[in-house]
């Protein structure tokens, strides 16, 4: 070997061995190792197809396919080949029994979610949204949009609700819970009369009538008889809710919609400190036929009945009750309201009929309801009825 030759790309002198040497590009051996040289000739040999001139590169070309353990100069171990490739990961099934209980679980969180719902919102728990609901501005061009939000006490909605008071110029500005929230020329003015003929000729949803008045005592004439003074005193027929439609507030069945009118009515009520309390929602004709026969007790019999000896006791009756098939009880959309107890017969004189019917019942109408038997309607049945209100819908009372 020269000494005094260039070292090639890939060679390294190795002190150990006074040489110059290649590095072994065989795959199998480490890299950087020092390998021993071998006589030139042996790749002139036999036209070696590897032959090339460049020394260094054939020695490199004769190890990389040799691959001998003896071109290893002694003192130096090689170095193992190193698999850098990653194995990718066995994906195994994931097992039935766990997909299963996966499901499982989630289906019964899913329904317990599903009951904790239904029962907060059948006792009351959820405060709805107001149907639209119209505030007056200020003429200092407090420009507040009509709101569509949940009007809890708590709620800002409801201190504007009952803060609002007559400027000099008829509008309204904030600062005096005893005047009235909205303009009361907002919505229709009644009398006794047109409320009743309103009422009369309002269509309700979700009802049905049978055409074929509902048995009292069981006996027909004497049904027939109790039937003819109830008509005589203004009752009418009336419909019967879809009772699969109806939901539970406050102990009662209600439409959906008087559900949500209601407690936004005894929400509004509670912010000026009045407390009004449901004692009676929906009743079947079932229901009112119990009522109704309760009173009588056993003091007259059918005959009796017929021949009209029993017209005062009846009449009596039909001062506060009316007969089965003639009730507005039965349609859903009627409640009777109590003042801090369920105790009826004082609620005239008290201040939550004060305040339900001042400005000709505008803190009724605006949520949606007018008084079922005003006084000054005539002949409607029972006398007139101070508790007593139906739903009609907020809007269609607007003027």
């Amino acid at each position: 070997m020269d000494p005094n030759r260039q070292y090639q790309n890939g060679e390294i002198q190795n002190s150990q061995y006074g040489n110059n040497f290649p590095v072994n590009a065989n795959p199998n051996i480490g890299p950087q190792i020092p390998i021993q040289p071998v006589n030139e000739q042996l790749f002139q040999n036999n036209n070696n197809p590897n032959y090339n001139p460049n020394f260094s590169q054939n020695r490199q070309n004769y190890y990389a396919q040799n691959n001998q353990n003896n071109l290893v100069p002694a003192g130096f171990t090689p170095t193992p080949q190193v698999n850098n490739t990653k194995l990718k990961p066995v994906k195994k099934p994931i097992p039935l029994n766990l997909i299963l209980n996966s499901v499982l679980v989630a289906s019964i969180i899913f329904v317990l979610i599903g009951i904790t719902v239904f029962l907060d919102a059948n006792r009351g728990g959820f405060v709805p949204k107001m149907q639209n609901p119209i505030f007056i501005k200020d003429s200092s061009s407090l420009d507040f949009p009509k709101y569509d939000d949940d009007f809890s006490p708590a709620t800002t909605n409801f201190k504007m609700l009952t803060s609002w008071s007559l400027t000099q110029d008829g509008k309204f500005k904030a600062g005096d819970p005893n005047k009235p929230a909205v303009d009361p020329a907002l919505y229709k003015n009644f009398t006794g009369p047109q409320f009743k003929d309103f009422y009369n000729a309002f269509e309700y949803s979700k009802i049905t009538t049978p055409s074929s008045i509902p048995p009292i005592t069981g006996n027909p004439d004497a049904d027939a008889r109790i039937v003819q003074l109830a008509q005589a005193r203004g009752y009418l027929r009336r419909g019967e809710a879809i009772q699969s439609g109806l939901v539970f507030v406050d102990g009662q069945r209600l439409q959906s919609e008087v559900r949500q009118s209601w407690l936004s009515m005894k929400s509004a009520a509670a912010v000026d400190g009045i407390n009004l309390v449901m004692v009676s929602g929906f009743r079947s004709v079932d229901d009112q036929r119990g009522i109704f026969l309760g009173d009588f007790a056993n003091k007259f019999t059918p005959d009796q009945i017929v021949a009209g000896q029993a017209d005062t006791f009846i009449n009596s009756i039909l001062v506060t009750r009316s007969i089965p098939g003639f009730s507005r009880h039965h349609n859903g959309y009627t409640l009777d309201v109590g003042c801090n107890s369920t105790d009826l017969l004082p609620f005239g004189a008290t201040t939550c009929f004060t305040w339900m019917s001042k400005n000709n019942y505008l803190n009724a109408k605006r949520f949606g309801f007018i008084p079922s038997y005003p006084p000054g309607a005539g002949l409607q049945g029972p006398d007139p009825e101070p508790w007593e209100y139906v739903w009609v819908g907020e809007f269609n009372l607007r003027s």
